[in-house]
């Protein structure tokens, strides 16, 4: 079998068949190298083991699916998404989550594929909350769970076939330890099949820009536009990822101050991890010092300021405590109010107003000789700008891309989902 050419014939059909999925695989160098698993990714090449692709008897169309499999990682951002999980828990819920749209679009995978009906339609977050412990590995030397898997082999089932026993050799990615054993993968009763047939570890190894995977993304869809149309869930997840809407969490962590470590209060609870499950005290110091300013000026419809409204009760609602200086402005000030809680943030609404032409200046005049660490401009972006920096960090939030001489002088831009 020559794998080479499969797989070239493989990309060709994509591009006739399925053009988006088509020009993102080739959009990726892909190589042969010798590897644990038949293929893997690192977000610029896709590598394929010849010997153990052979080994499978891999055909034409499963070859199609492999490659489309790839890509769904990286356009789901499967790698950046780990955090502090089980690395191997994870692997297996990208690929039950990969797999099972796969599926849904009518693609081929090879027999033994990891598939398990209870989860089709769920994501990988969803998945790996109901996948049970079973299956996590550690090192027997350091303790460490970064583990390799170094080869993996079904050897055999159990409990009525809910248990898939499997036997690999590992490396401790921490202290360099290499062993043979086996892990117990557990499914829910009945429609269970197959292991993990990619290399997850190759991830660690990518060095692809995030805007650079957008903007491949985005050029695929407009393509695809071109020629037909995605399947639903495929383009939402594609909008998503080329118009990410802000996650004000992340985004503002490093501004939350602590001043007193040692005051704790239980009245309430840290939010942060609540979505873990984990009951913790909240620091009573722990507080968010920010001005947030929105543009109401004539250029700014209804729709769009009930938009930038819902971005500030966003941030708002990121962080436990909080005192945001909430600014109003067109040409000049129309309204400025001190914020603890979301009733202020209510009252500041109603006594939004403008309607006049765009200037950005009134709002950093307003803040000179205000405490804040960060100010958050809500805008369209097309106003006059301060010529200084100010002390503080500035993020412009845009409603919508902006022309070249728009672009903004100083600050991180961030473009708000659709």
């Amino acid at each position: 079998m020559d794998i080479e050419k499969l797989i070239t014939e493989s990309k060709v059909k994509l591009l006739m068949k399925n053009p988006f999925f088509g020009y993102l695989v080739n959009s990726l160098s892909v190589k042969g190298k010798k590897m644990p698993f038949p293929v893997g990714t690192d977000g610029r090449s896709i590598y394929y083991d010849e010997e153990l692709l052979e080994e499978i008897g891999i055909t034409l169309e499963e070859m199609e699916g492999i490659l489309v499999h790839e890509v769904m990682h990286l356009i789901l951002e499967h790698s950046e998404r780990l955090g502090t999980r089980n690395k191997f828990k994870w692997n297996m819920a990208t690929d039950l989550a990969v797999n099972s749209m796969l599926r849904k679009w009518r693609f081929q995978l090879p027999e033994g594929s990891l598939f398990e009906e209870k989860y089709v339609g769920m994501s990988a977050d969803q998945i790996y909350d109901e996948l049970p412990d079973k299956g996590q590995h550690s090192c027997p030397e350091c303790g460490c769970e970064d583990v390799r898997i170094k080869k993996l082999k079904v050897r055999g089932r159990g409990e009525g076939n809910r248990i898939l026993k499997t036997e690999g050799v590992f490396e401790c990615l921490d202290c360099g330890h290499t062993w043979e054993g086996g892990i117990d993968i557990v499914f829910s009763e009945g429609g269970m099949s197959g292991v993990p047939f990619d290399d997850h570890d190759m991830w660690g190894d990518s060095d692809i820009d995030s805007q650079e995977l957008r903007s491949k993304v985005a050029e695929a869809a407009d393509r695809t536009k071109m020629h037909g149309e995605m399947p639903a869930r495929l383009e939402r997840i594609v909008d998503d990822l080329v118009h990410p809407r802000v996650d004000w969490r992340r985004l503002l962590e490093r501004y939350v101050q602590a001043q007193d470590r040692e005051e704790y209060t239980w009245k309430r609870p840290n939010r942060h991890h609540l979505h873990r499950d984990i009951y913790l005290p909240s620091l009573r110091s722990d507080r968010l010092d920010i001005a947030i300013a929105v543009d109401t000026s004539g250029s700014i419809s209804e729709q769009r300021l009930n938009e930038f409204m819902s971005e500030i009760a966003g941030i708002l609602n990121s962080v436990d405590n909080f005192k945001a200086e909430l600014i109003a402005c067109d040409s000049e000030v129309h309204a400025h109010r001190t914020a603890r809680c979301m009733d202020d943030f209510k009252v500041f609404q109603e006594e939004c107003q403008g309607g006049g032409g765009t200037d950005f200046v009134p709002v950093f005049e307003e803040l000179d000789g205000q405490n804040i660490d960060c100010l958050v401009y809500l805008t369209d972006g097309m106003g006059s700008y301060p010529e200084k920096k100010p002390r503080y960090d500035v993020v412009w939030v845009l409603n919508r891309e902006l022309p070249e001489r728009y672009e903004v002088p100083f600050g991180r831009k961030v473009v708000m989902g659709r």
